[in-house]
């Protein structure tokens, strides 16, 4: 390869190389040849520049749109993730979205107008909130309250008992068999798990939740209300925000359990499942993690088939990535709840 490279460079013809002056000459003619002329569109080029200086009213145009665009901006990006904002966190989100375009003063006058045009509605403390979040959470809400006392408890007092006996009795045989007892143990319910079943199998209301920080056995007192629920005819089935912890509910609780963002997607094109849909049982997981327009949603999907529905969570983890702390709302606003301490 280096003998052929080398005689190709031996045998290339010699680059000539003109004077400046002389590439400029011939430059010049040709463009002259094509009716080029260089030096006019330099001028017009310069007039332009000239013609477009901003007359002050322009300049405040400008600044008006910019900042009209930075608080809508800012707004949209606000509501993904909370609720509600304070002025100043919304006036601080526009400046950035203005990228120097408008100043405080515009910015201002524009999130004045917002709050004016009823854009955005005040709350308590200089806090806002959004006309749709705030549309979201009444309707959230509204359907807590419209689904007490509409059911019929899945067990009576006395099936429950029976079922729970039953339930205990069989969990402690087959978990001598597998050696996670010695022969003198048995397993049972503790008293909030045995009371949160209870709340739930025997309630009236459509809408149940269990409160309780991680290790209190929530779903160990699922795995029990699954099983009466499913002997009793209900079809029992799981949701949570992400894969990792639908197959966690399922392996842990015996739940057969899918995403939040699928139930909704299936319900939107699955119109013919709204009409005849079978006794169920929603258990929704990890509650506190779900924003208040995804519960309000599920709501809206539970209430048109006439599921029955327990949320499940704690109020004390972390919030939902997304607007909105739907448990806690909904626990504030009476929802049936137990209460897992142990």
């Amino acid at each position: 390869y280096a003998a052929q490279e080398a005689a190709t460079l031996g045998t290339r013809a010699a680059k000539i190389e003109l004077p400046k002056e002389q590439l400029m000459a011939h430059w010049k003619s040709e463009a002259q040849a094509i009716g080029l002329d260089a030096g006019a569109i330099v001028r017009q080029s310069h007039e332009r520049a000239a013609n477009n200086t901003r007359s002050p009213e322009r300049q405040r145009l400008d600044e008006i749109v910019a900042a009209k665009s930075a608080v809508v901006s800012a707004i949209e990006h606000l509501s993904e993730r909370q609720a509600a904002f304070s002025g100043a966190t919304i006036e601080a989100a526009a400046h950035r979205f203005s990228l120097g375009r408008a100043g405080p003063q515009a910015i201002d006058t524009l999130l004045s107008a917002t709050i004016e045009d009823k854009q955005l509605i005040a709350k308590s403390q200089g806090y806002y909130t959004t006309p749709a979040a705030l549309a979201s959470q009444s309707s959230m809400l509204r359907a807590i309250e419209a689904g007490k006392g509409v059911e019929q408890p899945i067990l009576s007092p006395a099936e429950f008992s029976r079922a729970l006996t039953s339930y205990e009795a069989r969990m402690t045989d087959d978990m001598q068999r597998a050696g996670q007892l010695s022969a003198g143990q048995s397993f049972a319910l503790n008293r909030e798990q045995a009371n949160a079943a209870a709340m739930i199998l025997t309630t009236t209301d459509r809408h149940t939740a269990i409160q309780g920080a991680a290790g209190t056995g929530k779903t160990t007192a699922m795995a029990f209300i699954r099983e009466a629920a499913e002997g009793h005819g209900y079809t029992v089935l799981g949701l949570t925000t992400g894969a990792a912890q639908a197959k966690t509910l399922q392996t842990e609780a015996g739940i057969p359990s899918q995403t939040i963002a699928s139930f909704l997607a299936s319900a939107r094109t699955s119109a013919a499942q709204d009409s005849a849909a079978p006794r169920t049982l929603i258990v929704l997981d990890e509650a506190s993690q779900v924003s208040q327009k995804d519960m309000s949603a599920v709501l809206q999907v539970l209430d048109k088939r006439s599921h029955r529905a327990v949320y499940v969570g704690d109020i004390r983890q972390h919030g939902s990535v997304e607007a909105g702390r739907a448990f806690d709302q909904m626990q504030r606003a009476g929802i049936e709840t137990s209460v897992l301490r142990d």
